[in-house]
């Protein structure tokens, strides 16, 4: 008999760990009790579905036929004589220690589908991008990787009949019918659904020791101030990971170190930089050049190149931009052997690629976290303006870009946010930059990296070359009119006065309207009531508390709404478990800043009534 090795969530242990008030504590308990579902709707057909295996199993066949009678052992993999009602087609990739990966092709017939029968949503993954934001400089990382991590994870029972597969053994006949019981590779729900699971267990971690963990899918990143920090979480990280029902990967943890390969990314935090790996950056370039060539591609073979490209994205600040037009070809193609014509766009992006890999060494800088936020820009029929750290400039539509001239003011406001941008490009280097702008418009776009005018994307896909030169992020944030004085002022210096406004607000003017001007501003009124500086540095604490929770969620600091009030209250009440008094002298900080810019104070009858149940 086959030793039966059990890959199965251990409820107890979620129950007992899982804190009651987690935001996914009902989704993952019942999934790990009664199993996830991958579908959100039950099928409208009968008929019976049945797709061939693709070539790359049949290639492989001793190697599948061994992986599938593994899976049956392990009671992922049930035997039946009643053919389900989705019968997908087998595919397989080979894996680095010689043995396959069963793919299990859910999209395939398109209407007729397991993936057909899911409707769209958003997940949230901890990317690197999340893990830079939380290094700091000469920390310590460790990793770990769990071993079969989609076949802990078991299905509903309603599911079965759609997770059907087929497989002629040797010496066989017929084929033999089975269905999978546990999260299938080629689900779309199934990413969504173990990173649910994963982000739990780094919320355990948080909740039970204190410890920062983060994690992509089923690779976990420890970061810690110190070695021996590091070393006691990742002893801590393997018993809860044990304890829960996972199966650790013990030859590819890495760590305590400074230097760590996560993500297919090399992490150096002594100098703070990350590096694309030699070998892989060499297969890279060599895949690039190998489309130079082609003429048409399948889709398969775009959909290797999109996933190569999104990895060095990972370093590459705005390289995504370059992938869009890729992306919308690949999307063209229904059947992973449909082949298209490379066209002039696809061309265009292919080029940029290859021309910036000629002088990129694979190496860049973990950005800033603290961010520059004094950016703003402004434009209106007539001109555009922004300024900068005292800096400030203004075009004329008409005489200085006519072209632009006729464009909607949306447009507008976009490309004189592009200008701004290559204007102070060499101060932003390593930074994360944050824009202000009071059009809605500009601000998606820019945050969605995409614009459906091909005027507007011919600016962007040029903001993103600056990005991937100058390595710097950029968030546009959206302020009301009434508080973009200054830049607003700086779009319409062909009006009457304008320019003696634009002089009284600049930052170094105590009037200010920005910002930095504000912050100035509240630090003056702090110094001339004679405070200690232990006081003045604990405002300053506050300040910094408030103002990176406004980035975080993305909500602007002056003036801040009743609701994204009530959630700063929240925050400090349970994330940071502070006492009511200490909640009360961060919120005189919040105070303070409105009252110095002539705004009401936030603190409303409403947010007074929530506060009272602290």
């Amino acid at each position: 008999m086959p030793c039966v090795k059990t890959y199965r969530l251990h409820f107890d242990s979620w129950c007992s760990l899982l804190p009651c008030d987690d935001k996914d504590y009902d989704f993952i308990l019942s999934g790990v009790k009664n199993g996830f579902s991958i579908v959100d709707k039950m099928p409208d057909f009968n008929t019976q579905v049945l797709c061939d295996n693709y070539r790359s199993a049949m290639s492989q066949k001793s190697l599948v036929e061994k992986q599938i009678k593994n899976e049956i052992d392990n009671g992922n993999y049930v035997v039946t004589k009643v053919k389900p009602l989705i019968t997908s087609a087998i595919g397989s990739v080979p894996k680095d220690n010689g043995s396959v990966r069963l793919i299990h092709d859910a999209s395939m017939p398109n209407k007729f589908c397991l993936n057909s029968l899911v409707e769209e949503k958003a997940c949230s993954y901890m990317d690197l991008n999340y893990a830079c934001k939380l290094i700091k400089h000469n920390d310590y990382l460790c990793k770990v990787d769990l071993k079969n991590a989609y076949r802990c994870v078991s299905l509903h029972e309603s599911n079965y009949n759609l997770t059907g597969l087929h497989w002629k053994f040797e010496g066989d006949a017929e084929d033999t019918y089975f269905y999978d019981t546990k999260l299938p590779f080629g689900a779309s729900k199934s990413p969504s659904i173990f990173q649910c699971l994963s982000s739990a267990v780094c919320r355990i971690m948080k909740a039970k020791f204190n410890i920062l963990v983060i994690s992509y899918l089923d690779d976990f990143l420890i970061i810690s101030n110190s070695y021996n920090e590091c070393k006691s979480a990742l002893q801590k990280l393997l018993f809860i990971l044990r304890q829960l029902g996972f199966h650790i990967n013990y030859s590819k943890i890495d760590g305590p170190a400074q230097k760590l390969i996560f993500l297919g990314v090399l992490i150096d935090t002594g100098e703070m930089t990350l590096s694309l790996p030699d070998r892989k950056l060499a297969d890279f370039h060599g895949l690039l050049q190998t489309f130079q060539n082609k003429r048409r591609a399948t889709k398969r073979q775009l959909e290797s190149l999109i996933g190569s490209l999104n990895w060095a994205s990972q370093v590459i600040q705005g390289g995504r931009s370059f992938m869009r037009r890729m992306i919308d070809l690949k999307n063209t193609l229904k059947n992973h052997s449909d082949k298209a014509l490379l066209n002039s766009d696809f061309s265009a992006d292919l080029e940029w690629w290859l021309k910036f890999m000629k002088t990129f060494n694979g190496r860049t800088c973990i950005l800033d976290n603290k961010p520059i936020s004094s950016l703003q820009c402004d434009a209106c029929s007539e001109g555009g303006g922004a300024t900068f750290l005292g800096d400030f400039f203004y075009i004329n539509w008409t005489l200085d870009m006519p072209d632009v001239a006729p464009l909607h003011i949306n447009l507008k406001e976009t490309i004189i946010i592009v200008i701004a941008i290559f204007k102070w490009a060499s101060f932003l280097e390593n930074k994360r930059v944050i824009i202000y702008t009071d059009n809605v418009t500009a601000k998606s776009v820019i945050n969605k990296m995409t614009s459906r005018n091909p005027v507007v994307m011919v600016y962007i896909r040029f903001l993103f070359y600056m990005q991937a030169v100058y390595n710097f992020s950029i968030f546009a944030i959206h302020i009301p009119g009434k508080f973009n004085t200054l830049a607003d002022a700086c779009s319409r210096l062909h009006e009457k006065d304008k320019l003696s406004l634009v002089y009284d607000l600049l930052p170094f003017n105590p009037k200010g309207g920005c910002v930095e001007d504000t912050l100035v501003r509240v630090a003056a009124e702090y110094r001339s009531r004679g405070w200690a500086e232990s006081t003045k540095r604990l405002y300053r604490f506050q300040l910094k508390c408030y103002l990176s929770f406004c980035e975080t969620m993305s909500i602007q600091p002056v003036p801040v709404s009743t609701d994204d009030f009530s959630l700063y209250i929240a925050y400090l009440a349970h994330y940071k478990k502070f006492r009511f008094c200490t909640i009360q002298n961060y919120l005189a900080v919040v105070k303070h800043l409105h009252k110095a810019n002539g705004l009401k104070d936030p603190m409303s009858d409403n947010v007074t009534h929530f506060f009272q149940y602290l």
